[in-house]
């Protein structure tokens, strides 16, 4: 980012973790790191002009991007005690075989979580070839 713009600033919302180590790569950049949490976007026709920090500060900008939190949803997978890494994501192998014979997943719900459209949809596609190779006994060579 910091090439497309000699401003640039990483609103943490309070909430995001940087390690020092992060901190320092972004300080060495010449990019700001903002602690507190956002109260509200400002912005003018769907035109992002300025973030206001609780409190009432507002720092003004042309731009930005958004970071969702994201975690997996597979509470309702619970009682089946499938492997999932430490942040909840199902772990599979290649072909999107989980912990449990029969059980297949992809995408986002997979290790190593929110990944781009294109190799979500070839990972559920790898799958799909995997279930029906399991269901016709055709065994890899």
């Amino acid at each position: 980012m910091a090439q497309w713009s000699p401003q640039v600033t990483v609103f943490t919302n309070g909430i995001a973790r940087l390690t020092p180590t992060e901190e320092c790569d972004l300080s060495h950049r010449g990019i700001r790191v903002e602690r507190r949490p956002i109260e509200q976007l400002e912005g003018d026709r769907g035109i992002l002009t300025a973030v206001r920090l609780l409190g009432g500060e507002r720092i003004p900008l042309t731009g930005g991007f958004v970071r969702p939190v994201w975690h997996p949803i597979v509470d309702f997978l619970a009682a089946l005690n499938l492997n999932s890494d430490g942040s909840g994501h199902l772990v599979t192998d290649r072909d999107g075989h989980t912990s449990l014979p029969g059980l297949y997943a992809a995408g986002d719900v997979t290790a190593p979580g929110p990944q781009q459209l294109i190799v979500a949809a070839g990972a559920g596609a790898r799958s799909a070839a995997s279930i029906t190779h399991d269901l016709l006994g055709v065994t890899a060579r």
